[in-house]
């Protein structure tokens, strides 16, 4: 069993590299990816929202595109059958 959260990081890049919004997609293609590639070798997979980051922080550079880019992970972890653990909400 494995538990993704993915994109933090990659959504402070897009967001430093003035991507923005237009990185949600690869960043969802990379995470379904992920998810195809566990369950190929038999892993049972749960997928984990972004939690709430904190603007002006040393990491929070994407914080106003985490909820967009958890949508996309609701999508994404959707089309591959697997569960989403909501660490949004849980926060």
């Amino acid at each position: 069993m494995v538990l993704l959260l993915e994109g933090a990081n990659d959504l402070a890049v897009a967001f430093q590299s003035g991507e923005n919004e237009m990185a949600l997609p690869a960043i969802a293609d990379g995470l379904r990816d992920m998810i195809k590639v566990a369950h190929r070798a038999g892993v049972e997979v749960f997928v984990a929202t972004l939690t709430p980051q904190r603007r002006n922080s040393p990491k929070g550079a994407g914080a106003d595109l985490v909820c967009s880019l958890n949508k996309s992970i609701y999508w994404s972890a959707g089309r591959e059958g697997a569960p989403v653990v909501d660490l949004f909400q849980a926060l």
